[in-house]
């Protein structure tokens, strides 16, 4: 919460700052490949100033925030990026795993509402997309409901073809109607926060997936090149955070299921 309030009031540096900041210090340490950081935008003039629903819903996370017990605000919130090696067409061909079980989840419900399971967010290879702009589909729906994803778009780089990024700990604040330009805030959340124990690193779920489909590829998508590169994207998502060494399990030692959708749809 301080984070991101500080951020709002502008004293966090601009993205520009940060990456000319760490261009220096790259130099000075004799690190001279002339690689820069590679930031989202994370800028919060133009919501304060034009996006009225999404700054209610910034608003609700604050004076909420300032209700919390002490031990609520001590809870933790990561962030952690998976990088995997690519893998050819050979590690797909001699797997011999099983496909799991697929539900279809029919009605009301969303994929925040797959308690215990990885919660897909299809994401921007910018972590949080347009959040912080004009455009309200998944992901950014998803950083508005729990805000504190958004200070993630502080410090996140840009995601490559075989990177995932993972947010535990972060709760959901609040709840919200509409899709797209119909986006609008529709109050706090209800939802139980303590039906979900802490775990060893004192993050109270859920386990969020952070991972960029291609943008646009149109019938290249089908191609052998484009299709490894998403089998290998959706594989590190699989994987869970990186604390975790093993296969992700739920409280009761069960393998965790992967909550998703229709991967890419929306603004991709």
């Amino acid at each position: 919460a301080t984070i991101l309030a500080a951020s709002i009031f502008g004293a966090v540096p601009k993205r520009e700052i940060q990456e000319q900041a760490d261009f220096v210090r790259a130099n000075l340490a004799g690190i001279n490949d002339g690689r820069r950081m590679d930031l989202p935008p994370c800028d919060f003039g133009y919501l304060l100033e034009e996006e009225d629903e999404k700054a209610l819903c910034l608003l609700s996370y604050f004076a909420q925030v300032a209700n919390l017990t002490e031990a609520q605000l001590n809870e933790k919130v990561s962030f952690a990026r998976r990088c995997i090696e690519p893998l050819g067409e050979s590690f797909w061909q001699q797997l011999d795993e099983p496909l799991r079980d697929l539900y279809i989840h029919e009605g009301n419900g969303g994929i925040e509402d797959s308690e215990g399971n990885i919660q897909a967010d299809f994401a921007n290879r910018y972590l949080g997309g347009a959040t912080l702009h004009r455009g309200s589909v998944q992901e950014e729906i998803r950083f508005l409901t729990s805000p504190e994803c958004i200070v993630g778009m502080l410090f996140c780089e840009r995601m490559l073809d075989c990177d995932a990024l993972f947010i535990v700990g972060t709760r959901q604040f609040n709840n919200y109607r509409g899709y797209g330009r119909s986006f609008a805030f529709d109050g706090t959340s209800d939802k139980p926060r303590n039906s979900i124990a802490l775990d060893s690193l004192d993050r109270r779920g859920p386990q969020i997936a952070a991972f960029d489909a291609l943008e646009h590829p149109g019938d290249r998508q089908y191609g052998r090149e484009l299709i490894l590169r998403e089998l290998v994207k959706a594989h590190a998502a699989c994987l869970g955070d990186p604390s975790t060494r093993t296969k992700p399990r739920s409280d009761t030692g069960v393998e965790v299921g992967f909550a998703s959708g229709n991967w890419g749809c929306g603004a991709f």
